[in-house]
C-alpha cells in the first residue's frame, strides 16, 4: 500500500489569486502500487477525481466540470493496493 505523508492545505480558495488554489496530497509508495484520488459531498456524491502530479503526489484544483465548486466541507478518498485514506477539506469563496 502507500502512506499519506503530507496535504498541502485543508482550506482551498480557488480564486486564481495563486494561494491555496488548489490541493496536494504526497504519498510514500515503496510497492509503487497505483493511487487514486476522488472527492465527495459530505452526502456522498462524487464530484471529482484527482490528478496525478509530480513525485508521487495527487492534487485537486477545487473544480468540477471546468466550475468552481460551491464553497463547503468535502471528503477525500485515496485508495491504493489494501490502503485507503479518507480526510475533509474546505472550499471557501
Amino acid at each position: 500500500g502507500f502512506t499519506l505523508l503530507s496535504v498541502s492545505s485543508r482550506i482551498l480558495t480557488p480564486n486564481g489569486d495563486g494561494r491555496n488554489d488548489s490541493v496536494t496530497f504526497t504519498v510514500a509508495n515503496p510497492a509503487d502500487v497505483a493511487v487514486a484520488g476522488s472527492f465527495y459531498t459530505l452526502r456522498g456524491a462524487l464530484v471529482a477525481q484527482m490528478r496525478p502530479g509530480a513525485a508521487q503526489s495527487l492534487s485537486w484544483d477545487g473544480r468540477a466540470g471546468g466550475a468552481v465548486v460551491p464553497a463547503g466541507v468535502y471528503v477525500y478518498i485515496l485508495t491504493g493496493g489494501r490502503s485507503v485514506v479518507r480526510g475533509t477539506v474546505v472550499v471557501i469563496r
